[in-house]
């Protein structure tokens, strides 16, 4: 198998059922999918169970990162058509509507339902893919943490690529697998999670796809997260660990309230503008 990036002709092993291009370095779990079985990975269960305690109580620290997000995309497109790739329960859409004129798209039907009744905005459900949407009519498009979801991002950013207007913009945050707490912590790396992550980029991959996909970088960014202890001990103790009733204990106790700020500089936030 070639690499999806740079097609480089032969993959290696990189981890356990992780296979990585010598080339260009990017990775991805060898798993073989259908889109239903892929879909399948993100229903209700996965907002409120299997990746996150309960999204919804987590809205307070994903609108201060959402905010921080916006900041940083007013320095190349402050306002215009926005398309929200990944929009989830409409929370960066709800903050991008002060300056944008928004639209969102999701395979998660409740997530959508939630953002039109909760925030007015235009959320559909569906697959970017095939959705028919005005082709060269937005001015801004953005993937907060979606690539490394994807099977083939290939296919999505130039799906994206389409649907910009000429010198339109493309903002995403993904995971950087050549960062240096990726390369230490190797196949332990919190980000290794197949079936939910499966493609991992380094810094050149990112650079070869938009690149060859139509677009100029504009610049690249590490950014620290806000982030609740309740949802970060969820992970840790219930997901990892399988101390659920631990978990519990703490959070009937109150111990677990509250956010903090971390960066751990393998978070790479991109801009990009369409040739």
């Amino acid at each position: 198998m070639s690499c999806l990036i740079c097609q480089h002709p032969q993959l290696e092993d990189l981890f356990r059922g992780i296979r990585s291009c010598p080339a260009c370095r990017f990775a991805q779990a060898d798993l073989s999918l259908t889109p239903a079985q892929w879909q399948n990975l993100y229903t209700t269960k996965y907002f409120f169970g299997e990746e996150y305690a309960d999204y919804l109580s987590e809205e307070a620290p994903l609108r201060r990162n959402f905010r921080r997000n916006l900041a940083f995309m007013s320095r190349f497109c402050p306002s215009g058509k926005l398309l929200e790739i990944g929009c989830a329960y409409g929370f960066f859409l709800d903050e991008a509507q002060r300056n944008y004129t928004v639209t969102g798209v999701d395979i998660h039907a409740e997530g959508c339902a939630y953002a039109r009744e909760h925030f007015n905005v235009n959320a559909l459900t569906g697959d970017l893919l095939t959705m028919p949407l005005e082709l060269a009519s937005y001015d801004a498009i953005v993937m907060w943490d979606v690539l490394e979801h994807l099977p083939n991002p290939r296919e999505f950013v130039a799906r994206a690529q389409s649907l910009l207007k000429p010198g339109g913009t493309l903002f995403f945050a993904t995971l950087d697998i050549t960062s240096w707490l990726a390369t230490f912590q190797g196949a332990h790396w919190r980000q290794i999670h197949p079936p939910t992550h499966v493609s991992y980029f380094s810094r050149k991959a990112l650079n070869i796809l938009l690149d060859t996909s139509g677009f100029d970088v504009l610049t690249t960014r590490y950014f620290g997260e806000y982030r609740s202890w309740d949802n970060t001990f969820y992970t840790l103790l219930v997901l990892h660990w399988h101390k659920s009733k631990l978990y519990e204990a703490l959070k009937q106790r109150s111990w677990i309230k509250g956010e903090y700020f971390l960066n751990t500089f393998d978070h790479i936030y991109v801009a990009a503008r369409k040739r």
